[in-house]
């Protein structure tokens, strides 16, 4: 993670640009090679070379939902395997890679430059997107709609991403992102509900 981190941390983006993760780190290993990690290869978790990046993927999206760049490449895991750490925690906001397949890309539609901020310390990841002028409203990630949906070939969770634009304290705006679905790879709680289709829409 700190040897993509280093190809990322200080960049600019600034207006009309796009910012793409794998055009940015592609060389991260040129001197140093990756330590193995865990990822989802086929279907399943696997140790290998480079794993674990996406959870710097997953901290950048979450950072670029909460500001005015548009998102213009994301995909989800296709499985997700292990619950929410708290029960109130977002859905459907996580962000894979796959080099040369899966990308994060966002696009700087503003007038304003904006700088990724990572840095470390020994337990956690931080992430920041530093701006040039100061910007006078607040975004909000919310999740609507959410459903798990059952398949023949598994449980599905299926969840609604907006994001409103505050300023002043007040909502100017509200927007539906996308709709995330994800094959759920755990338990389930007894109590949830579930929707029996064979069909799912994802947008």
């Amino acid at each position: 993670m700190k040897l993509s981190a280093k190809k990322i941390n200080h960049l600019l983006i600034k207006p009309k640009e796009t910012f793409s993760f794998y055009m940015s780190v592609r060389n991260a290993d040129k001197k140093e090679k990756y330590k193995k990690g865990l990822t989802l290869v086929n279907g399943k978790i696997e140790f290998v070379e480079g794993g674990g990046l996406c959870q710097i993927s997953n901290l950048l999206f979450q950072v670029f939902l909460n500001s005015p760049l548009t998102i213009v490449e994301r995909h989800t895991h296709k499985i997700k395997d292990f619950p929410d750490p708290m029960e109130d925690s977002l859905k459907g906001i996580d962000a894979t890679l796959a080099e040369g397949f899966f990308d994060l890309k966002v696009r700087n539609d503003t007038n304003n430059t904006f700088q990724i901020d990572i840095h470390f310390d020994e337990n956690y990841i931080y992430g920041k997107l530093l701006s040039e002028n100061k910007i006078d409203r607040e975004y909000k990630i919310q999740n609507k709609n959410l459903q798990y949906i059952k398949k023949l070939d598994g449980i599905y969770e299926k969840v609604d991403i907006y994001r409103q634009e505050i300023q002043n304290g007040k909502v100017i705006k509200e927007e539906k992102i996308y709709t995330n679905v994800t094959q759920i790879g755990y338990e389930l709680p007894k109590n949830i509900d579930l929707i029996e289709s064979e069909e799912i829409k994802n947008d």
